[in-house]
């Protein structure tokens, strides 16, 4: 179970851990030495808060958790006390730490979208977007789809003819000047990217809605 567990600390798989620690309290019985049991829960703790500093992964009120968790361990009266003290405790601090670790890697997809909002109107690459907001490209591209539920080329073509629709809408502006107000040096693209986007051409689009 050891591996087992540190295999679930790292990856932050709370319900393996659960499983786990079911199938630890499952071994033992009434007659099993608590105080010895007491001793391996708290060891389970400490490898947890060793290897998350290893990980880097921050816990808050660390020192706080410790002794909580530590004190729960030793205030236990019996198994079935100690078994969901040791599951919710550190389930909880897992959580925790997921949580914070998603928000992480939001942040610079809030960025990112700042970004094409600012320039959309240049012709931006997804490794230009990455490299603003200090991130390898594939994993930039990964974390992008993850998160906004479409690739960084759809969200940027979305973007830009939304932008278009505007204008085609509130402008007398010509395919030609919309085109490259939007990012694109192509008037033959822009057509054939607004039609796939869109169902119609910026032309037939302006004739309806114009």
């Amino acid at each position: 179970l050891t591996e087992r567990l540190i295999r679930d600390f790292e990856a932050l798989d709370s319900d393996d851990y659960i499983e786990c620690i079911q199938e630890l309290f499952a071994l033992s019985d009434a007659s099993s030495n608590i105080p010895e049991l007491m001793h391996l829960c708290n060891d389970v703790a400490m490898t947890f808060f060793d290897l998350q500093n290893k990980l880097q992964n921050k816990i808050l009120n660390e020192e706080y958790l410790k002794n909580r968790i530590y004190q729960g361990i030793m205030n236990a009266t019996d198994l079935s006390t100690l078994q969901q003290h040791m599951t919710n405790e550190l389930v909880k601090i897992i959580e925790q730490i997921t949580e914070d670790k998603r928000s992480q890697s939001k942040k610079p997809i809030k960025e990112a979208i700042k970004y094409i909002e600012t320039n959309y109107n240049k012709p931006i690459s997804l490794g230009d977007v990455a490299q603003a907001v200090w991130l390898n490209p594939v994993y930039f591209s990964s974390v992008f789809k993850k998160e906004t539920g479409e690739n960084f080329r759809d969200y940027l073509h979305k973007y830009r003819i939304n932008i278009a629709k505007d204008l085609l809408r509130t402008t007398h502006q010509n395919v030609n000047q919309i085109c490259h107000a939007i990012g694109y040096d192509d008037a033959n693209y822009f057509i054939k990217i607004f039609r796939k986007y869109v169902g119609l051409t910026p032309s037939e689009f302006r004739k309806i809605y114009g």
